[in-house]
C-alpha cells in the first residue's frame, strides 16, 4: 500500500513539474480554434454537393419554405450564398486548419518534449 501511495505522490510530483496542465490547457484551446476551420471545409463539401445535385437543392429550398415559411427568405439565401461560395469556403478552410494545426503541435515542442 505504500508503493501506491509512493507512485501517486510522484506522479502528481512529474505531472506538476512538467507543467502538464498548461501544454494540455494549450492543446485544447488550440483544437478548439481549429473547429472553425473544419466547419468551413464542412460547408465547402455541402455547398458543392448541393451546386451538383440540382434536384436535391430544389428539394431543400422547398423543405426550408415549406418548414419555416416566416424564414425561408434569409435562409433561402443563405443556402444560395453557401453554394455560391463553396471554393471560397474550402480554400479558405484548408489553409486555416494548417495554420491551426501548426499551433496543435507547437507547444510541446517550446518545451522540448514530444507527445
Amino acid at each position: 500500500m505504500k508503493k501506491f501511495f509512493i507512485i501517486i505522490s510522484d506522479s502528481i510530483r512529474a505531472f506538476s513539474y512538467d507543467n502538464c496542465l498548461s501544454m494540455a490547457a494549450a492543446i485544447s484551446f488550440y483544437a478548439l480554434f481549429s473547429l472553425l476551420p473544419l466547419m468551413f471545409l464542412l460547408f465547402s463539401l455541402i455547398g458543392s454537393l448541393l451546386g451538383a445535385e440540382t434536384w436535391l437543392f430544389e428539394r431543400i429550398l422547398q423543405f426550408v419554405k415549406d418548414s419555416l415559411p416566416y424564414l425561408s427568405d434569409s435562409i433561402v439565401e443563405d443556402i444560395k450564398g453557401l453554394v455560391d461560395n463553396r471554393r471560397v469556403f474550402g480554400w479558405f478552410g484548408i489553409i486555416m486548419l494548417m495554420w491551426s494545426a501548426e499551433f496543435v503541435i507547437q507547444p510541446g515542442w517550446l518545451y522540448g518534449e514530444r507527445f
